[in-house]
């Protein structure tokens, strides 16, 4: 017959046993459930955020083709829609959190004759050009494939590509997703030389943290969350 002290010891083990098997069934139930609720909140965020943003930036890349086709004529055609894309932050040299980020995004296309300076030039001459597109790179010399003028947050971002130049696709990196309103035409860009004009806007900024895995923090999912 077991001793008292064997009982203790073996209602000891079972307790322990049912608060690990506990414990395991709702880390498995968070693990499983919490890509669903960071989707969830993604999507409601970004659909916030294209409510609220569409309009405005509508208007602000209509100003961007009346001033541009001023001097560089027609366009050849234009993509608008929004892109999201799952990133992270780092704490010295680890990922601390993820975040799935989404920005409103018109690109336009518009060949040219012109040579890279000539094209820097007429469009530096634009009213307000420096506010909408960027200050000038003043003693850097221009060069095609990136920007004519300094990146500056919320300006729109004007390359001049050529034949040296890879040319310019809609194909989306990784962990990076695309919803496009208006495609580009068949054939466009077409060859070079063509300016691209793309301008951004931030729409949604959703924080999901970390999946609850132990070690490392990972993605709690790889594929944005869009709205569909």
């Amino acid at each position: 017959m077991p001793s008292s002290t064997s009982r203790r010891g073996l209602r000891f083990g079972w307790v322990l046993l049912i608060a690990v098997a506990a414990a395991l069934a709702l880390w498995l139930s968070w693990a499983s459930l919490q890509p669903v609720v960071g989707r969830g909140k993604a999507r409601d965020e970004l659909a916030a955020g294209l409510e609220a943003g569409q309009e405005g930036f509508a208007a602000t890349t209509a100003e961007d083709a009346a001033l541009l086709s001023s001097v560089l004529g027609a366009p050849a055609g234009s993509r608008t829609g929004y892109y999201c894309a799952i990133v992270h932050d780092d704490q010295g040299w680890m990922v601390a959190r993820w975040r799935q980020e989404c920005h409103l995004r018109t690109v336009t296309v518009y060949p040219t004759t012109a040579s890279i300076d000539e094209v820097e030039q007429s469009i530096a001459a634009l009213p307000d050009a420096e506010q909408r597109f960027g200050p000038r790179w003043q003693q850097v010399g221009l060069r095609p494939c990136s920007g004519l003028f300094s990146f500056a947050r919320d300006q729109a971002h004007v390359s001049y590509v050529d034949d040296s130049c890879d040319p310019y696709s809609t194909a989306d990196p990784s962990r990076t997703r695309s919803v496009d309103f208006t495609p580009l035409p068949a054939g466009v860009p077409g060859p070079p030389p063509y300016v691209l004009v793309e301008r951004t806007q931030r729409i949604s900024n959703t924080d999901l943290g970390c999946a609850p895995y132990p070690l490392f923090c990972q993605a709690p999912f790889e594929e944005p969350a869009v709205g569909e």
